[in-house]
This record gives structure tokens, sequence and C-alpha cells, in this order.
């Protein structure tokens, strides 16, 4: 039943949507492109002093690339069609989603005055959130 569901979906991934000398594209470019973001985001949150971000982002998707080869090298189905121009376009595409959120990050900072709203933990239970309201006298918020 597992081995069926995972036969299932890789064979959806490996669906290809677009392929010439020039350009190869299937699911797997689209779940890249959405793992550069993830992974931009946590290189954000985890290391937010480091300058190359992008460097940090690159090096992790060719790790995954190499992750990759070698369970092709065990003889498994979940990653087929994999060529050099299918790695170049899914590490462009993984870089592309790390862009992205970058971009998103400098618009953002640009153009709202407080910084997105984070959950941070309080010493009473559960999360606060800091939104950068100030607080009035009174008990209100301005």
């Amino acid at each position: 039943m597992i081995n069926e569901i995972r036969m299932a979906i890789a064979d959806f991934l490996n669906t290809i949507i677009i392929d010439n000398k020039f350009l190869f594209f299937n699911f797997w470019h689209i779940v890249h492109f959405t793992s550069g973001i993830v992974i931009m985001f946590f290189i954000f949150r985890f290391y937010k002093k480091t300058k190359g971000k992008l460097l940090i982002l690159l090096g992790l998707l060719i790790l995954y690339e190499v992750f990759e080869w070698t369970i092709i090298a065990t003889g498994s189905t979940l990653f087929r069609g994999e060529n050099k121009l299918d790695v170049f376009f899914d590490l462009v595409m993984g870089l592309a989603g790390g862009i992205l959120f970058v971009c998103f990050k400098k618009f953002w900072i640009k153009n709202n005055k407080t910084p997105p709203p984070r959950i941070e933990r309080g010493s009473h239970k559960g999360p606060v959130l800091k939104t950068g309201a100030i607080p009035l006298r009174d008990g209100g918020i301005n």
C-alpha cells in the first residue's frame, strides 16, 4: 500500500511538462522552487548576521542533488530522468525560490514600518505575539 502511494507520487512528480534541447521541466522543479523558499527562510532565521546566504543555499541544494544521485545509484525509482540538464534546472529553480524569498523580505522591510509579527515564548503559559506596538500608561495599546 505505502509503496503504491510512493510510486503514484513519484509518477506524478516525474510528469514531464517541457522537454527540449535547452529546457527540461517537470513537477519536481516546483518542489525544488518551494524548497528554495523554505530553506532560505531557515537560513535567514538561523544565520541572521551571516553574509553569503545565497551561497549557503546553493551549497545545500548541491548536497541535495548529490543525495538524489546516491538514491538513484541504489536503484530507487523515486528519482527518474536525472540528467545534467535536469540537475542544472533543479539548482536554478531552488535558487530562484531563495531569491524570491530575499526579494519579498526586502520588499516587506522597505514598505512596512514595523517588522512582520513574530511569536516569542513568554514567561507565562503560551506564546506572546510581538508586533512592535507601544503600550500606553492606561493599559491600552497605541
